[in-house]
């Protein structure tokens, strides 16, 4: 048996229920930077893995 809970949007407008749970459009680079940052010790095996020409 499965469990969805349940949330309520009887305080949203009809056009915001209807969007509810979707993007808005493609994430800035301000919203993907906080969510994929690197920090140099994370890039150190990305940029070994690089091919230079």
């Amino acid at each position: 048996m499965s469990y969805f809970p349940c949330v309520s949007v009887d305080f949203l407008s009809d056009g915001e229920a209807a969007r509810y749970g979707q993007h808005s459009g493609p994430p800035s680079q301000v919203e993907l930077e906080k969510v994929f940052f690197l920090d140099d010790t994370d890039k150190k095996p990305v940029n070994a893995c690089r091919i230079r020409s």
